[in-house]
């Protein structure tokens, strides 16, 4: 099963994705913001399987954090991206892509939906 970093400031949504995601056997890591999840990606980018993060969150935001990762010469992160957010803005899609974001889900998410999108990508990716 995959290693993932789960990014939002909600500690609701955080709980919810944790109980989903621990019940398809995946092993979970929090982070409050994307300043947050930035800094556990670079300590240890390589165990990181996914990252699923909100876009909206204060510090910093998950687009911004992705940027940040590709930014960073010293960090290869190969990991998937998705976004677990209310917004669906085609600019902020747009920019999510070119970031690596290789799905857009909506809040709040679904068992159905989520645990075999990972499934998915992880037979793709390893």
């Amino acid at each position: 099963m995959a290693n993932i970093l789960v990014v939002d400031d909600s500690s609701i949504i955080r709980e919810e994705l944790r109980a989903l995601l621990e019940s398809g056997g995946h092993t979970i890591t929090e982070a409050v913001n994307g300043e947050v999840g930035f800094n556990k990606i670079k300590q240890d980018a390589e165990a990181i399987d996914c990252v699923i993060t909100d876009l909206n969150m204060p510090v910093m935001s998950g687009l911004e954090m992705l940027e940040k990762v590709n930014l960073d010469k010293d960090l290869s992160f190969k990991g998937d991206i998705i976004m677990l957010t209310t917004e669906f803005n085609s600019i902020f899609k747009k920019c999510g892509r070119n970031c690596g974001v290789k799905l857009w889900l909506s809040k709040p998410v679904q068992k159905k939906i989520l645990l075999p999108a990972i499934a998915s990508m992880r037979k793709t990716h390893g």
